[in-house]
C-alpha cells in the first residue's frame, strides 16, 4: 500500500509557493519479511524498491517553499536526498517505472542517499542553463520507519552542479555530484567508527532524443568505508512514453554493472524491463522483468 498527498498551501504569482508532502507505505512480506527477492537470487541490489524492511513507514513528511518565481526551492522535514541529488527524470518513481535500486538510485552512495531521514535540501536554477542542488541528511534516522532525530550517528552532505541544453530543440541535462559522510551502515545503527569519513561521486546524463523517447546514463563511485553494497557502478537506460499511441502507457529497459564491496563476490550485471499499461484514467498496471 502506498499513499502520497501533496497539499498546496499557497501560491503567489511571480514569487513562489508553499506545499506539504506526506507519504505512507505499508507492506507485508510473507512468509518471512527478511527473505527478500535479492537474497533469494544472490543480488547485491534491492530488486524491489517498493518493499521495505519496515511493514509500516512514513517515508516522506516535509514542507517545501519556492522563491524567486520558483527558481529556488527549499525542502525541510523527513526527506530523501535522491529527490534532489542525481534525480533521474526517466527513472525516479518505483511505483510506475523501474523497481530495482541501480535504476531508481544506485547501489553505491552511502546509507543516507536513498533512505529517508530528517534533513534539509534545496534546488536552484541560477540561469537558464545551470542548476545547483544540495542536501544535508541525518544518517541515524534512516533506521527509523517514522521520525527519529538521532544526529549523533552521523550525517551526509551532498551537492550537485548540472548544465541544461537543447539538442535539436529537445532538452538534455548533464551533472556532477559529490557526497561526503561520516556514516555507513554500522554507524547508522549506533556502532561507533571513530575517524570515519568518506566521499562519493556521480555523473549523470539524461536526454530526450525525440518526443516521448528518453535515454540516460549514470556512473557512481564511493570510498569503500562508506559505500553501500557496491563501490563502483554504471547504468544505462531507455524509456518510452505513450507507447503504441496509447496515452499513459510506458516502456523502459536498462542495464547496470556493479562492483560489490564484498571482495568474495564477482561483478554483477542486472537487466530490467517494464511495461506500464494505462487501464483507466486512474488505474495503471505494470509488468516487470529482471535478469
Amino acid at each position: 500500500f502506498n499513499a502520497r498527498v501533496d497539499a498546496l498551501l499557497f501560491r503567489v504569482e511571480g514569487e513562489g509557493m508553499g506545499r506539504v508532502t506526506m507519504q505512507f507505505r505499508d507492506n507485508e512480506i510473507w512468509p518471512n519479511a527478511t527473505q527478500t527477492m535479492a537474497r533469494d537470487v544472490g543480488s547485491i541490489s534491492n530488486l524491489d524498491e517498493l518493499a521495505s524492511g519496515h511493514p509500516t513507514s512514513l517515508p516522506r513528511l516535509y514542507y517545501a517553499q519556492s522563491f524567486a518565481n520558483d527558481r529556488f526551492l527549499v525542502i525541510a522535514g523527513k526527506v530523501s536526498m535522491n529527490d534532489v541529488i542525481m534525480n533521474n527524470i526517466f527513472a525516479n518513481d518505483e511505483t510506475r517505472q523501474f523497481l530495482s535500486q541501480p535504476f531508481t538510485g544506485n547501489d553505491v552512495w552511502p546509507v543516507s542517499f536513498q533512505d529517508h531521514s530528517l534533513g534539509l535540501s534545496f534546488t536552484s536554477l541560477p540561469t537558464s542553463w545551470l542548476f545547483v542542488n544540495g542536501s544535508v541528511i541525518d544518517a541515524g534516522g534512516t533506521q527509523d520507519p517514522w521520525i527519529d532525530a538521532n544526529f549523533g550517528n552521523g550525517y551526509a552532505l551532498a551537492s550537485e552542479v548540472g548544465l541544461l541544453a537543447e539538442l535539436s530543440g529537445l532538452p538534455t541535462r548533464v551533472s556532477f555530484a559529490w557526497c561526503g559522510t561520516d556514516a555507513n551502515e554500522d554507524t547508522a545503527q549506533g556502532i561507533a567508527t571513530p575517524g570515519l569519513w568518506g566521499d562519493a561521486y556521480g555523473l549523470t546524463a539524461q536526454s530526450l532524443i525525440q518526443s516521448g523517447l528518453g535515454v540516460w546514463s549514470q556512473w557512481t563511485w564511493a570510498d569503500e568505508d562508506v559505500a553501500s553494497s557496491a563501490q563502483n557502478e554504471v547504468a544505462l537506460g531507455v524509456t518510452i512514453d505513450d507507447c503504441f499511441g496509447r496515452q499513459g502507457d510506458g516502456f523502459g529497459t536498462a542495464i547496470a554493472w556493479s562492483k560489490p564491496t564484498d571482495s568474495t563476490l564477482e561483478d554483477q550485471v542486472l537487466f530490467e524491463s517494464y511495461y506500464r499499461m494505462q487501464v483507466t484514467g486512474s488505474v495503471q498496471v505494470s509488468l516487470d522483468t529482471q535478469i
